[in-house]
């Protein structure tokens, strides 16, 4: 395993939304795969993410603008954004970030998700 760092430039980046009528209809309709989170992904900043030796995320931290950890997966009932999603990671080029510093943040995370969980609904 290893982890990498993927850095979002969100300077200025406008965000594209539905209109909150149908945001609201699809939500209800379509089942969020992080339900807990899924506010939230819109604030991350960069993310930590451990692959496998094929770069297959497995677990995936979402850090905010101010370096707090937000978003986790998969956790709970909460799939992930990259966890959940096809994507490979196998360019050799991405940055790397410490196996202890991962499991150093995502004890951390943990330690506060569990503290705070929602409930499930």
């Amino acid at each position: 395993m290893r982890t990498i760092a993927i850095s979002l430039d969100k300077s200025g980046q406008s965000r594209l939304r539905a209109h909150p009528l149908l945001e609201q209809v699809l939500r209800t309709m379509v089942p969020s795969a992080s339900p807990d989170f899924e506010k939230a992904y819109s604030d991350v900043r960069h993310w930590w993410i451990e692959v496998d030796e094929t770069g297959l995320p497995q677990r995936e931290i979402g850090f905010s603008i101010s370096e707090q950890a937000i978003v986790a997966g998969p956790l709970g009932r909460n799939m992930g954004f990259w966890t959940d999603s096809p994507m490979l990671f196998d360019d050799p080029s991405y940055e790397e970030v410490s196996p202890q510093a991962f499991e150093d943040e995502w004890a951390a995370f943990l330690g506060e998700w569990e503290r705070n969980r929602p409930s499930a609904s």
